[in-house]
């Protein structure tokens, strides 16, 4: 029996998101960049400006409480809330914008999980007519073709927490944060069940995970600097230059009350500098 009503409210998954977005304006993110909603929501987000987006209502109801990250740095790292990866703004859409989004396949940061869900119902469909084919011959290996099954009982797996991608409800998804090129990362939140979807673009589908569990873990990378933001660059892989940069970070304080935050940024960026340089030379240009 499948649940009647979403498992996270709209004020939760709000304040969840909310959360978070203050908390990478602490680290890298510029204060005036947060924008929250007014009283009442969005004023462009409504039954009428999204009638053609293909939504449910839980969705635009969702998007027209959310806050957002400005996005005219996007790009640029200086508002991204992972690797290549900025937020997606839907205040600032029109109706014509919307009417555009539910045109054709294209969904804004949705590309990766309707492949997943459209590969796992293929071959759920195909382990389905196996299972007759057994039947039918007085077989029974459950479904299951050991050398044929291209790991999709593991691809199942991926859409923890304990939940079917064959009743994913499309309507009820919608892209929080995309990617941009190879190794970007699209966010994906499924509304009704509270789950996010993390899609590495063009390499790895990473998995769903509960919206706040998704958030927190996220959180936790920026503390412990596993995430380091740089600007033109978000660096995670442990080498010289990436040490520097998380040196000078908790050197100004972070992530403690105290952290230097215009301070550190400014220190960062002259290291950053001078190792282009260097590269550069060291390249001949």
């Amino acid at each position: 029996m499948h649940p009647t009503a979403p498992r996270v409210d709209r004020d939760e998954i709000v304040r969840i998101i909310t959360n978070f977005y203050t908390f990478l304006t602490k680290l890298h993110i510029p204060e005036s960049a947060l924008k929250l909603p007014p009283p009442g929501g969005w004023p462009n987000i409504t039954p009428e400006s999204t009638r053609n987006f293909n939504k449910s209502p839980l969705v635009i109801d969702l998007i027209k409480h959310l806050p957002y990250i400005d996005s005219k740095e996007a790009g640029e790292m200086i508002t991204h809330v992972q690797y290549k990866c900025d937020v997606v703004d839907w205040s600032i859409y029109t109706p014509q914008d919307f009417d555009k989004e539910g045109e054709g396949d294209y969904r804004t940061a949705e590309s990766g999980i309707r492949y997943w869900i459209s590969e796992i119902r293929e071959e759920q469909k195909r382990q389905e007519e196996i299972v007759g084919a057994d039947a039918a011959e007085g077989r029974n290996n459950n479904g299951y073709e050991s050398d044929e099954s291209d790991g999709w009982g593991e691809d199942w797996e991926r859409f923890s927490p304990g939940e079917n991608p064959e009743v994913t409800d499309l309507p009820n998804l919608i892209g929080i944060a995309q990617g941009y090129e190879s190794c970007g990362r699209d966010f994906t939140l499924d509304v009704f069940k509270g789950v996010v979807y993390d899609d590495q673009i063009r390499c790895n589908f990473l998995g769903g995970w509960d919206v706040e569990d998704f958030f927190r873990g996220l959180q936790q990378e920026f503390e412990d600097l596993e995430l380091v933001p740089i600007r033109g660059d978000m660096l995670e892989a442990d080498y010289e230059q990436v040490n520097e940069y998380r040196e000078i970070y908790r050197r100004h304080g972070w992530p403690g009350a105290d952290f230097r935050k215009a301070e550190a940024l400014a220190a960062v960026e002259i290291a950053r500098q001078r190792w282009e340089r260097e590269e550069e030379l060291a390249s001949g240009y």
